[in-house]
């Protein structure tokens, strides 16, 4: 799929609304009748949502977090932050996935700069990294002047089959073994065998970190650093490019230059191009303010709270996603009918006498579903540089429809601005150090992980802990976030606006979509 952006656009086109026409007509003369009745009915049932009448601090909270893994802390601490974070603003129910691991941050900190989106926007990942020796001659030479090592002929080779992590690991168990005389190295001419031995040695510390992290590790034989794959695999003369290391200039810069854009711009995640999710995600602007978030806190739909109906395999904001797709669907289809381009196709074929004719006929093309989900982005960000789709680029569709389409898919985004969602997502054009951060909530086992507290306090970062088991419900993450009042956003100022903020807005324009 072609890329309208390239990373060359650094913030969302405006919203441009035809205030002559009515919403249906727009989206009618620009697409078609199904589609506008779709998008007209969209509206009717987001205005109808399930919601709670005045949302408060109380029964409608709102929390900033960045959930990650104790990998995530690991990989953080090595390279000096976290690229471009997504930060999760909703209820704490809908905080509990995307890791075990809740860096909560204090809204007061929270900056509409930082892009802040009314729905999960689909945003560019940071590219993951691996951990890497950095001189395997060095190491292999190292292990070989080892006292313990050194005779066994394959240890190098055996450490270096896996990864650095799993050599790191099995070095820690077998040091540890021969250290309290367990194992004598010198018994074995194969390291997998003295591994073996060691492991059934250790028995039950065998998966206590806290105890093995005692002994020398991969660090203490070789350089490990984390590496990047290059972007482009190949030089021009087809020879492979090396390896970049992980840092936080390398990764953002990867990321300012994702495949789909900025990774701070919706829709700007490489695998979910095709998503319905990535449309609406398209299709909505960043608050304004951090009181329009404040104000907004009725768009947060909660299961428990929001759901007549909990004993159904469905649940009401399923069932209005299920409605957008639909409606995406519609748009797909609308574009691969409507617009057609005419080709001349030449033949070359035999007449009755045996003689080479040459004959030319005109065929009808339609652009792919590919082709029409591309521009259906581009349409919704509103891109500068719409003319480089390859609906526009390839004769589809002129410049002259864009206005028409851009106008109905604007109408679209409208619908969705303030429409029911699990969460809000900031994306910060940055990294963002764990100082950064006002609590690490982890659960209760990570404190007995010295070196993922270690990290916590060096970067002054208080650690609360959670568990998810027993009676006590206020212990279990949700609970424990509940808790924390000086990490919630407080009451907003105004009125309160939200999905039900429809009903005033955009009144329908009284024709029908029959």
């Amino acid at each position: 799929m072609a890329n309208p952006v390239k990373g060359a656009i650094s913030q969302l086109g405006e919203r441009i609304i035809d205030t002559s026409k009515g919403m249906f007509s727009a989206i009618r003369d620009a697409f078609g009748y199904e589609s506008a009745g779709k998008i007209q009915s969209l509206r009717t049932d987001a205005q109808s949502f399930p919601s709670v009448a005045e949302p408060t601090i109380d029964n409608a909270p709102l929390m900033a977090a960045h959930n990650t893994s104790a990998e995530g802390i690991l990989v953080a601490n090595e390279i000096g932050g976290i690229p471009s974070p997504s930060i999760a603003i909703s209820d704490p129910a809908n905080l509990q996935n995307f890791g075990e691991i809740s860096l909560i941050m204090d809204p007061n900190k929270l900056d509409p700069n930082m892009n802040i989106y009314p729905t999960d926007a689909y945003t560019g990942r940071q590219p993951k990294g691996k951990s890497k020796i950095a001189n395997e001659k060095q190491f292999k030479e190292r292990m070989k002047a080892d006292v313990n090592f050194g005779h066994i002929d394959d240890t190098a080779r055996y450490l270096l089959s896996g990864s650095p992590e799993d050599a790191d690991l099995d070095l820690k168990i077998v040091n540890a073994a021969i250290a309290n005389g367990l194992v004598n190295p010198k018994d074995f001419n194969n390291f997998g065998e003295l591994f073996g031995e060691a492991s059934r040695k250790i028995e039950r510390d065998i998966n206590n970190m806290s105890f093995l992290n005692q002994y020398d590790g991969i660090s203490e034989y070789a350089e490990v650093k984390r590496m990047l794959p290059p972007k482009d695999p190949y030089y021009s003369d087809g020879s492979h490019r090396p390896d970049r290391p992980e840092t936080i200039s390398t990764v953002l810069k990867d990321m300012r230059q994702g495949e789909y854009g900025p990774m701070y711009m919706p829709a700007s995640e490489a695998h979910a191009q095709n998503y319905p999710g990535a449309l609406r995600a398209a299709t909505t602007r960043p608050f304004k303010s951090i009181d329009e978030i404040k104000d907004s806190r009725g768009q947060i739909y909660v299961e428990e709270r929001d759901n007549p109906n909990p004993s159904y395999v469905s649940n009401p904001l399923e069932d209005f996603f299920d409605q957008f797709s639909s409606v995406k669907y519609s748009l797909l289809d609308d574009l691969t009918e409507k617009f057609t381009k005419t080709e001349i196709r030449t033949r070359r074929s035999r007449n009755e006498d045996g003689e080479f004719i040459t004959t030319q006929e005109p065929i009808t093309r339609m652009m792919g579903m590919e082709t029409a989900n591309e521009l259906l982005l581009a349409l919704g960000r509103n891109d500068a540089d719409i003319a480089r789709t390859a609906a526009v680029s390839e004769g589809f569709v002129s410049m002259d429809d864009i206005p028409a389409l851009r106008d109905a898919v604007n109408r679209l985004g409208e619908v969705m601005q303030t429409a029911p969602t699990k969460y809000f997502e900031a994306k910060p054009n940055a990294a963002m150090s764990l100082s950064d951060f006002d609590v690490a909530l982890v659960p209760q086992e990570v404190t007995e992980n010295p070196q993922l507290m270690e990290i916590f306090k060096e970067n002054n970062l208080p650690v609360s802990t959670y568990q998810d088991f027993g009676p006590n419900k206020e212990r279990y993450r949700e609970g424990v976030m509940r808790g924390m009042n000086e990490n919630l956003f407080s009451v907003p100022l105004a009125g309160t606006l939200g999905y039900g903020a429809l009903q005033g807005v955009g009144d329908n324009d009284g024709e029908s979509g029959s």
